[in-house]
């Protein structure tokens, strides 16, 4: 524990953190740095309950300052301090859910944004990019309005007050998406692949990986395979983002590939136990599973073209576990996914390359043995089954969204 957060009893913490807040009324950001000493040694020596208590109090007061007419800032300063300082999703859950439970007042909830976001630029402003208290409030502001988002849509809020809301939150964020920053980068991408009520998505999404979907994936690909302490955090983001990047414009699509290519021939050691990875934890709808497929097909094209045999055949084995994964589902699927690959395999050109025509037959093998049950097993000529050692990369324990930004953008 710092230094400057000496322990208390459980009653005195809650009470130190009460009472920052009751005196954050005319608080302005860095007006005084002991009332955020004061805070987070309060909410960093409570717990469970406690912090509960804590944030639907910080609730209220931001009620009762909007009511008055005064500022919000203040109150988000302290409480986002403590929940970057113990990176605690739970409460930081907590404590978003606590305003929405607090009023229905569409107004009241874009108030809460605007500050949110000015509080965020003013703590990633002037140098300060890796401020744990800007990044953090990033996350709740998206998360914010994402939740907006799925109670309007499901009736739990006035449906035009919360899309006014959310079409706030989209349209500042967007705003944001030339900076230079990866916490906007991170949150903005996040926010937009999963609001519920935006039907601007796909174009939102083409533009935004135009602008900076290059430097942001070469970043969390290098953050796996040579930064130990964001790899986790930028493996997740890959699982739940990646196939954003491949279902983009074609032109961005290709360009997101060609990404992936250089740090698979940098990596190749390595890269067929991410993308092992990576398949165990895609999402299971269809077009995910087939835009991994394509692509993990198109890189052992890639392999094959500059000689990288174990490369190819390492990959070949990853594709063959990925596309097991179809015939899960119906045989069907997985004829048409199969007959796909082997397109991509083949490209425009007879096949004379042998580790190619290896790579083929194996991944016909799966329908061989798909049909073999109904007596039905399609002739393969001098199969040479490749060896399945490719283990999956150690990848760790998911991270939250907050842990997620506070590695990311560090």
């Amino acid at each position: 524990m710092s230094h400057h957060l000496k322990e208390l009893p459980p009653d005195q913490a809650l009470e130190a953190a009460l009472k920052e807040l009751d005196d954050a009324a005319a608080l302005q950001p860095h007006s005084s740095d002991t009332h955020k000493l004061n805070f987070l040694r309060g909410f960093k020596c409570s717990a469970g309950e406690s912090r509960i208590k804590i944030v639907r109090h910080a609730a209220e007061r931001l009620k009762l300052h909007y009511d008055s007419e005064k500022h919000l800032e203040g109150t988000f300063w302290l409480v986002a301090a403590g929940l970057a300082h113990e990176r605690d999703w739970d409460t930081s859950l907590s404590f978003l859910n606590a305003i929405l439970d607090i009023s229905p007042d569409a107004d009241f909830y874009r108030e809460v944004a605007v500050a949110m976001l000015h509080l965020s630029d003013m703590e990633l402003s002037d140098g300060k990019g890796k401020n744990a208290i800007g990044q953090a409030m990033l996350v709740l502001v998206s998360e914010f309005g994402l939740m907006i988002a799925e109670r309007g849509g499901r009736g739990g809020l006035d449906p035009q007050g919360a899309a006014r809301v959310v079409e706030y939150v989209t349209t500042s964020l967007l705003a944001r998406s030339n900076v230079n920053n990866n916490a906007i980068r991170v949150s903005l991408l996040h926010y937009l692949s999963k609001c519920p009520i935006n039907s601007n998505t796909s174009s939102q999404l083409n533009r935004v990986i135009s602008r900076f979907g290059q430097s942001l994936l070469d970043d969390l690909l290098n953050a796996f395979f040579e930064q130990k302490k964001r790899g986790t955090a930028a493996f997740f983001f890959l699982a739940e983002h990646l196939s954003t990047f491949f279902s983009a414009a074609p032109a961005l699509a290709e360009m997101s590939h060609s990404v992936l290519r250089h740090y698979m021939l940098k990596h190749p050691d390595e890269f067929p136990g991410f993308m092992a990875s990576y398949s165990d934890w895609v999402s299971r709808e269809h077009q995910s599973l087939s835009m991994t497929a394509q692509h993990i097909a198109l890189l052992i094209r890639a392999a094959t073209d500059v000689s990288q045999r174990q490369l190819a055949e390492n990959l070949c084995v990853v594709l063959q576990r990925h596309l097991r994964l179809f015939g899960e589902v119906s045989k069907e699927l997985l004829q048409q996914e199969v007959t796909l690959i082997e397109s991509i395999l083949h490209g425009n050109r007879p096949v004379r390359n042998p580790l190619m025509q290896d790579i083929i037959s194996n991944i016909e093998s799966l329908l061989a043995d798909n049909t073999k049950k109904q007596g039905r097993v399609v002739p393969l000529a001098k199969l040479r089954k490749l060896k399945d050692t490719v283990k999956p990369a150690k990848v760790g324990s998911r991270p939250t969204p907050l842990e997620t930004m506070l590695s990311l953008a560090s």
